[in-house]
């Protein structure tokens, strides 16, 4: 396989991936198979299309659809502070879909944050791409808010089909948990303690994008509650909930909530590396290193989220092997968001 085709082949996974995912939490779709046995973390998804969403104009346009109906219960802090660390999107793309949503929904108020009042002065950008990462014919008539920040678009047309988050099942669990207590880093750190047998809260901060300090703390005031129960071990405190704490809040039978920003952020960084290396006719050798040094960093913070065989066929790799080892380790990035076997996992 060349990279060309890796590229291609890995664009419509992640794609795939995207559409089940928001098809699961609203957005009107037909895919063949649904994500229960999941908690979706909503702002990872949002900035992962923020990225990825620029190669399907109608996922990237049913996403706006969604949030006009969905987005006050978008952590939009959480948002910019995953797009930031992980080098989702742009700034540009965040401001414009931000005004986008508060000129929609005026009430909205948290989205005003994500606008930068003073955008760049810079040569305008076709905001869509081919799935080779190429960018689009630019617009005849292109969209006045996305001109403002610097991306060229079609006019805006949304068909109205957005829904409601789901009520029932494990995808929206979070969503559902907003809905009843608000925006609150709580919600996360629930369903990923009834994902898990136990965790610190270091894996915590990892696992769910909260600094170590913000998690510890939230755990801290949740264990005085007696649903949370702490643990001491050695020089950490491993928090755990008791059984049906939260039967009814959270959905029944074993489900997972993955470390969704490192997992899209480890098939970002191979795109973009790999589309780096192709254009520069970089040997299979070279592309290699350059991976290599480049997920060194996500392969550190999948392991402290609790994910420490991600990519583990590729670093071990070597010679002609490599890119069917990182062809191998990127599908199964993808499979973990297959439905959940009934056993219940022990991460």
């Amino acid at each position: 396989m060349s990279l060309k085709d890796f590229e291609i082949e890995l664009t419509n996974g992640i794609l795939d991936l995207l559409w089940r995912q928001w098809c699961a939490l609203g957005v009107p779709g037909n895919v063949p198979e649904r994500l229960e046995g999941h908690i979706l973390d909503p702002e990872a998804l949002l900035a992962a299309t923020m990225e990825f969403g620029r190669r399907d104009a109608r996922l990237f346009d049913e996403v706006l659809d969604w949030l006009l109906i969905n987005g006050d219960l978008i952590n939009v802090t959480r948002l910019k502070s995953i797009s930031r660390n992980h080098r989702f999107g742009t700034s540009n793309i965040l401001s414009a879909v931000g005004e986008f949503v508060v000129g929609s929904k005026r009430t909205f108020i948290g989205w005003r944050t994500m606008v930068d009042r003073k955008p760049a002065r810079a040569e305008p950008l076709v905001l869509f791409r081919d799935p080779c990462g190429d960018a689009l014919p630019a617009p005849r008539d292109p969209d006045p808010l996305f001109e403002k920040f610097g991306l060229l678009r079609e006019r805006i047309a949304l068909k109205g089909h957005g829904l409601p988050f789901p009520q029932s099942g494990s995808p929206a669990a979070i969503l559902r948990l907003r809905a009843l207590f608000g925006v609150t880093s709580r919600c996360e750190l629930c369903c990923l303690l009834a994902a898990r047998t136990s965790l610190s809260g270091t894996e915590a901060a990892w696992a769910a994008g909260y600094s170590p300090r913000a998690a510890q703390a939230a755990l801290a005031d949740m264990s005085r509650s007696g649903i949370l129960r702490a643990q001491p071990l050695g020089k950490e405190i491993r928090y755990s909930m008791a059984s049906g704490s939260l039967g009814g809040l959270l959905p029944a039978g074993p489900f997972h909530y993955l470390p969704a920003a490192t997992l899209y952020d480890a098939l970002r960084t191979v795109l973009v590396t790999v589309r780096q290396c192709r254009h520069h006719s970089a040997s299979e050798t070279l592309t290699s290193a350059i991976l290599l040094e480049n997920l060194q960093p996500i392969v550190v913070a999948a392991t402290r989220a609790g994910y420490p065989q991600l990519l583990s066929a590729t670093v071990r790799a070597t010679g002609d092997g490599f890119l069917e080892a990182l062809r191998r380790d990127t599908q199964e990035i993808l499979d973990l968001w297959r439905p959940v076997a009934a056993t219940r996992s022990a991460r």
